[in-house]
Order: C-alpha cells, then sequence, then structure tokens
C-alpha cells in the first residue's frame, strides 16, 4: 500500500522480474505528489504498471 491508499502492483516478462521492486517503490512514492498535484486522490483502489 502506498501512503495514499493505493494498492500498487507490478508486473514483468521473468526476465524483467528484478525491475518490479523499482516500479513499485517507484509507484508509491508519485501516488502523495499526482494527488496534490491534480487536487484529487486517485479515484481507484488500485494501480497496476508494466514493466519491460
Amino acid at each position: 500500500m502506498s501512503r495514499c491508499h493505493v494498492q500498487i502492483k507490478a508486473w514483468s516478462r521473468p526476465e524483467s522480474e528484478q525491475q518490479t521492486a523499482f516500479a513499485l517503490e517507484v509507484g508509491t512514492r508519485v501516488m502523495p505528489f499526482f494527488d496534490k498535484y491534480f487536487g484529487i486522490k486517485f479515484p481507484l483502489p488500485e494501480q497496476g504498471q508494466g514493466v519491460d
């Protein structure tokens, strides 16, 4: 869970699996920034990211 109550998920191909930790770390850090930037909270309970 990020600091703004959104579950962050990351998917990847098997050969890129080591990059999912970075995607999850960045995802949890940027969600509060975008909430503040746009002036609204992310409206969905989760956010998914694809890693290539």
